[in-house]
């Protein structure tokens, strides 16, 4: 019997548990959608500083916009963020639209963009470099880095 490929297109559930551990890093009051949308601001400054290096920050940038794309079936928080590569500040329209969500259509549409993030950026680079660079990246993050501002 022929071996048959599975076909994934998007996050599995352990790339949405990484988001999830992401977002906790940040905040543990995901029943305000302020408080998501700092912490997916804080995240996505973290990425692009430590993983930008790696695949340069338009890379960083068409993998989010890529992620927004694919997490809009999951939530209708993120329709109007722009998803064309010539869109200015994606992170800035992703975190207005998830600032004016209600709290849990917030949290659902972030770790709708940060697990398809961390899907499309392990299937570039692979699993283990994906999430190596990942973990580095937030490794020194605790709850300090709670009440600190977004850069984005």
């Amino acid at each position: 019997m022929p071996h048959r490929r599975h076909s994934v297109s998007g996050p599995g559930p352990a790339n949405l548990d990484e988001a999830r551990r992401l977002i906790a890093l940040y905040t543990d009051d995901t029943g305000n959608a302020e408080a998501v949308a700092h912490a997916v601001g804080q995240i996505c400054t973290r990425i692009s500083e430590h993983i930008g290096p790696l695949i340069g920050t338009q890379g960083v940038k068409a993998f989010l916009v890529r992620a927004v794309y694919l997490a809009r079936p999951w939530s209708n928080a993120i329709q109007s963020v722009p998803t064309q590569q010539a869109d200015g500040d994606v992170a800035g329209h992703l975190l207005t639209c998830l600032r004016g969500a209600e709290a849990r259509e917030a949290l659902g549409a972030a770790l709708a963009v940060l697990g398809s993030f961390i899907w499309l950026l392990v299937r570039f680079i692979g699993e283990d470099l994906g999430m190596r660079l990942l973990r580095d990246a937030f490794a020194d993050v605790g709850s300090s880095h709670r009440d600190g501002e977004s850069s984005i």
